[in-house]
C-alpha cells in the first residue's frame, strides 16, 4: 500500500511499512499537495500523528499547502494539537490565507481546539491577511460562545465591534425598518420614529456601525425623539463600534440643552470622556453661549 493510501485509510502498520519501504514521510501527496502529516491531523487522528512523528515527520512541513498545526485546527482534535505543539509545532503557524491554527479553530467553532491553543500561548490578536482575528472569524460565523472565551483576550475595541456583531445577529440582522428608524430620527420625523418602533423594530435596534435611533436624535438635537425613545427603553449608554454614545454624540454636536438633559442619565465613568469634548468644543468657540 502506498503511503498516502495508507494515511488516508488510518492504518497504522501500513504506514510504517510505507516509511521503512523508502517512502518520504515528509513528501507531498501529489493528489492534494499535502504532507502525511497534514493529511493525519486533518482527519484527527493523534495516534498517526504521533506515529508519523515518530518516523520522523517535520510538524512544520513547509512542503504542504497546509502546515500540520493548522489542519489539526480544522479537525477539532485537541489530542492532535497537543500531540503536534509537543514535537515542536510552531503555535501560530499560518496557511497560504495567513490564517492561524487560531483564527481556525475558532472559524469552525470547536472550543476545545482553541482553549488548547490558547493553553499552548497561541496569540489571539495576530490577523490574517484580510485584517481578521480569532475573535473576527467566531464573529463572523456566530459562534456566541467561542467569543466569550476570546474577547477577554482581545482589544477594547475589538470587543466593542464584537459586541455589536453579536447583537446584530440576535436582533435578526441590520435590515432596511432599522436603518429607516435611525434616518427617521436624524431627521427628527417623529411620526415615522414612532410608527417605525410601534411596528416592532426595538428602540435600542442598530446598525452596521452599532448605532441607534437615540444616538443620532441625541446628535441632531431633536429632544422629543431623545425622550420618547428612552421612555421605550433605548441604552442611554450604548457605544457604536467608535466608542461614541448618546451624551458623547450631544457634545460633539454642541447641544447644550440636550448635553444637560442625558448628562444625570449617563453612567458616571462615561461622563468624563463626554465633559472633555464638551470642554474642547468650548475651548474652540462652537459651544453655544449660555443665555442670560
Amino acid at each position: 500500500m502506498m503511503l498516502h493510501e495508507a494515511v488516508e485509510a488510518g492504518d497504522p502498520v501500513a504506514v510504517r511499512q510505507a516509511v521503512e519501504a523508502g517512502a518520504d514521510v515528509n513528501g507531498s501527496f501529489s493528489e492534494c499537495d499535502e504532507c502525511p502529516l497534514s493529511v493525519a491531523a486533518a482527519t484527527g487522528q493523534p495516534e498517526l500523528v504521533r506515529l508519523l512523528l515518530e518516523l520522523g515527520a517535520d510538524p512544520n512541513n513547509r512542503r504542504s499547502i497546509t502546515p500540520p498545526l493548522c489542519a489539526a485546527a480544522v479537525s477539532g482534535s485537541p489530542d492532535t494539537i497537543a500531540a503536534l505543539i509537543e514535537a515542536g509545532a510552531e503555535v501560530d503557524t499560518r496557511d497560504e490565507d495567513g490564517s492561524t491554527p487560531l483564527m481556525l479553530a475558532a472559524a469552525y467553532g470547536d472550543r476545545a481546539a482553541v482553549e488548547k491553543l490558547l493553553e499552548s500561548r497561541a496569540n489571539p490578536k495576530l490577523e490574517d491577511e484580510s485584517g481578521k482575528t480569532a475573535l473576527a472569524s467566531a464573529v463572523e460565523k456566530n459562534h456566541t460562545r467561542l467569543c466569550e472565551v476570546l474577547m477577554p483576550l482581545s482589544t477594547s475595541q475589538e470587543r466593542q465591534k464584537a459586541q455589536i456583531q453579536l447583537e446584530i445577529y440576535a436582533q435578526g440582522g441590520a435590515d432596511e425598518r432599522i436603518s429607516s428608524l435611525i434616518l427617521a430620527a436624524t431627521r427628527g420625523n417623529d411620526k415615522e420614529v414612532h410608527a417605525i418602533v410601534e411596528s416592532g423594530v426595538a428602540a435600542d435596534a442598530i446598525n452596521e456601525q452599532g448605532k441607534t435611533a437615540l444616538m443620532r436624535a441625541a446628535n441632531k438635537n431633536h429632544m422629543e425623539i431623545v425622550r420618547w425613545l428612552l421612555e421605550c427603553g433605548a441604552d442611554i449608554n450604548r457605544k457604536d463600534i467608535y466608542g461614541n454614545y448618546p451624551l458623547l454624540y450631544a457634545a460633539m454636536g454642541c447641544h447644550p440643552e440636550m448635553y444637560d438633559f442625558l448628562y444625570p442619565l449617563t453612567e458616571k465613568k462615561l461622563r468624563k470622556q463626554a465633559e472633555k469634548m464638551r470642554q474642547n468644543q468650548i475651548d474652540i468657540g462652537n459651544w453655544p453661549a449660555e443665555r442670560e
